[in-house]
């Protein structure tokens, strides 16, 4: 009798230790530096199409103006870096969603809040709240009270789908209300049905986000931005993340370096077409509702491309300059906007008087792009060091799942 309990203690002990090895194997260290890469990349396609200047009806151009009404319209491509930035933001939150609930039989909504309160709120808040105090000296920056409520409560996106004729101040914003937004609502669902519950939510995303953009193509106005701030427009590209990582269920693509190639330039060429063929961010064209939905089909398509063809990367081949700027990425957003903001008053204090116009702007408006390039690197790089850092070590001491090192 007391042999047959030792082997059954050592047996239980034995299936003990197993599900610890297990667990440990699934919450060990998630992280994939070359995806910090690729959210650089997506942030300079966001530069660069704030950067680029638009294409008025009057006033003299260097190139003709068709030509420069199709270099604005491949520019419009980069707005879709948000939506890179959506599906990547999916794919990592429900592939450590995934890794906890494997590890430890749940997910923890005390801890995956608090984590996104430590991430997101520290920088968005202080410069939404400081920029509203300046707006009270600057009547530039004024922000309304109403705009000013909704940006506090992360429905900023709403305010400017609903007042596309309000105040614009921080209008770059909306894309963090949108992915707070996402925040709220995915790790409930993993928390009430499962991954299953989340796969079923993903699928269920893609026709909602069709018949938003049927429904808005044929009521709404201002078509190159109310559809593009809707949330349920939107959450079709977190569906997308977290459909990848469903299927990956943490694996890595093993591609050869030319088919890696070949889907990034693929995904770069799907970008360009929703733009230049589908018109969707062109404020001067009237699209068909044939025509919207293709373009974000293929925006997505081209999302699901440059993932895929970054996933995987062996890290020794990913430039660590590259990595450390996709770490301070997120204030490499926020700060981009005030920076070309700032730049640009300078350039136009430094043109009054000079009669050679073109010239002249030409290469100040060159200066004034590069200045505030690294104005925004060096802001976020100051941020990171000394705003989000301190929070991100508190953060880390609630992660179940480790992810990327502070």
């Amino acid at each position: 009798m007391a042999l047959a309990e030792l082997e059954q203690v050592g047996t239980s002990n034995q299936v003990w230790t197993d599900a610890q090895q297990t667990a440990a194997g699934a919450a060990q260290r998630f992280y994939r530096p070359e995806l910090d890469a690729l959210r650089f990349g997506a942030f300079a396609c966001v530069f660069l199409t704030h950067a680029t200047p638009s294409v008025h009806p009057s006033g003299n151009l260097p190139v003709q103006r068709s030509v420069a009404i199709w270099m604005q319209l491949l520019g419009e491509a980069g707005n879709f870096g948000v939506c890179l930035f959506f599906v990547l933001s999916a794919y990592l939150i429900t592939e450590i969603m995934r890794r906890e609930s494997i590890s430890y039989g749940t997910l923890s909504i005390k801890r995956f809040y608090l984590r996104r309160v430590l991430r997101i709120w520290p920088l968005y808040l202080g410069v939404v709240v400081t920029v509203a105090l300046i707006g009270m000296a600057v009547p530039s920056l004024q922000m309304s009270k109403t705009q000013l409520l909704a940006y506090l409560l992360f429905a900023g996106n709403w305010y400017l789908v609903l007042l596309p004729n309000g105040t614009n101040v921080l209008s770059w914003l909306w894309s963090i209300s949108v992915e707070e937004q996402f925040y709220i609502a995915w790790p409930l669902l993993e928390r009430l049905g499962g991954m299953r519950a989340v796969l079923w939510a993903s699928i269920c995303c893609l026709p909602t986000a069709t018949a938003a953009i049927v429904l808005s193509t044929r009521f709404g106005q201002h078509l190159y931005a109310t559809v593009w701030l809707n949330s349920l427009v939107q959450f079709e590209y977190f569906a997308l993340g977290a459909l990848i990582a469903i299927a990956l269920a943490g694996s890595t693509p093993r591609f050869r370096a030319v088919m890696r190639v070949a889907l990034i330039a693929i995904g770069v060429c799907l970008w360009c077409s929703a733009s230049v063929f589908c018109l969707i961010k062109d404020p001067r064209a009237n699209p068909t509702t044939m025509m919207m939905c293709a373009g974000y089909f293929l925006v997505g398509a081209g999302c699901i491309c440059l993932l895929l063809g970054t996933l995987g990367i062996p890290s020794r081949h990913v430039p660590r300059s590259l990595v450390y700027l996709g770490r301070i990425s997120y204030g490499l957003y926020v700060f981009h906007e005030l920076a070309l903001e700032a730049t640009t008053a300078i350039r136009w204090k430094l043109l009054a008087g000079h009669h050679d116009y073109r010239m002249t702007g030409s290469l100040l408006y060159l200066a004034d792009r590069v200045c505030a390039l690294a104005l925004t690197i060096g802001c976020a790089a100051l941020s990171y060091k000394y705003l989000e850092r301190p929070f991100l070590q508190i953060n880390h001491r609630f992660a179940l799942v480790q992810t990327r090192p502070v």
